[in-house]
């Protein structure tokens, strides 16, 4: 029997770490295009990305870095067009809320190609409560566009689920659970104490703070991030501080370094890999981040974080009292790490490590 065809869109390190657990399968199941966008800021980080994580190397990079949106999604819908003229894909899969993931939703709606979308229906929630508007934020907008026009919506939180059954979209919704924590659980493993990273940094489990910090909305505000960049300085232990390229460029653009020399209780690191990271996040006594996915793996790991936010869609996880929205405010930050108390449970809400066979087995059900 032939293999129906379809093309796979990635372009971010979120979706290279989604699209990773579920790559064997599609391999198996399909005649598999995979497209990477470029969306990321490092080639290199990309390119070592696919070899920890252990999938092909892309058939298409359309090398798209543009800073700026607008130009960067019609960019990447010119180049993706071309692709499906070519291909001729009979379906089309995109993950999450990134403009690469906007970007694919328009091309398959105007080329008539059948949309899934990974990890659909997430709505960003504010520190009132209140789903946000979905123009307030970008990622906002891109998951409400892309759930408005896919044909089948994959769901890793039943919250997801009830959001999409309130806004009767016209696809398919199923819940399948977080592929994240399927990876979570298979890498877990690997992440030993004998880990080269760990061991450079000459650190105790339990003895400092993971931060990460790459968002627009804090790198591109200077007053946001020397007020995380001050903060996380004050605390009582040493922060672990791997920089994304874009909040390297950030502190120096804005000088934030030099004017804050004197301090040094930050070991900031270059960009690392997903184990390590993991392993970092796993030791950690608290975590700091604006990462959606770090604050998902700190709640897997059981150990509490502050999201350097203001708005976040992992409602679940702030609910149960694992993680508290802070934003870039100094007091909320260090209060939300001293008033922590460890809750008594935590709930399942993304399923029980079976999410990659509940997709592929969604999406071959739907298909044929």
């Amino acid at each position: 029997m032939t293999k129906k065809k379809i093309l796979t869109l990635i372009g971010t390190r979120p979706q290279f770490i989604k699209y990773s657990v579920l790559s064997q399968y599609f391999n198996k199941f399909f005649n598999e295009i995979l497209v990477d966008t470029g969306q990321h800021y490092s080639k290199r980080l990309a390119e070592n990305f696919i070899k920890e994580l252990r999938f092909k190397k892309p058939d298409y990079n359309l090398g798209v870095q543009h800073p700026d949106p607008v130009n960067q999604i019609s960019e990447m819908m010119k180049k993706l067009t071309y692709v499906v003229e070519k291909e001729k894909p009979s379906l089309m899969i995109c993950f999450g809320d990134t403009n690469s993931a906007l970007s694919g939703a328009l091309v398959s709606v105007k080329m008539n190609v059948p949309l899934v979308h990974i990890e659909a229906g997430e709505r960003n929630f504010d520190q009132s409560g209140a789903i946000v508007h979905p123009n307030s934020i970008p990622e906002e907008t891109n998951r409400v566009i892309t759930d408005t026009i896919s044909d089948l919506l994959l769901c890793s939180s039943k919250r997801a689920v009830k959001n999409l059954k309130a806004e009767n979209v016209r696809g398919r919704v199923e819940f399948t659970g977080d592929i994240m924590y399927d990876l979570y659980l298979n890498n877990n493993k690997r992440t030993s104490p004998g880990n080269s990273l760990f061991k450079s940094i000459n650190l105790k489990p339990g003895a400092y703070y993971y931060c990460t910090v790459h968002r627009a909305l804090n790198t591109d505000n200077k007053s946001r991030l020397e007020i995380i960049y001050k903060t996380i300085n004050e605390l009582d232990k040493p922060v672990v501080f791997p920089l994304h390229p874009r909040t390297k460029k950030a502190l120096s653009k804005y000088g934030i370094l030099k004017k804050n020399s004197n301090k040094n209780n930050l070991i900031m690191l270059e960009p690392v890999g997903y184990t390590e990271s993991l392993y970092l996040t796993n030791n950690a006594y608290f975590v700091l981040t604006d990462s959606g996915g770090v604050v998902r793996e700190a709640y897997f790991s059981g150990v509490p974080s502050v999201m350097l936010d203001d708005t976040s869609e992992w409602k679940d996880i702030f609910l149960s009292g694992w993680s508290t929205l802070a934003g870039a405010d100094r007091k909320k930050i260090k209060n939300s790490i001293s008033n922590f108390k460890k809750p008594k449970k935590k709930p399942a809400f993304f399923g029980n490590g079976n999410a990659s066979a509940k997709t592929i087995q969604s999406i071959i059900n739907w298909y044929n």
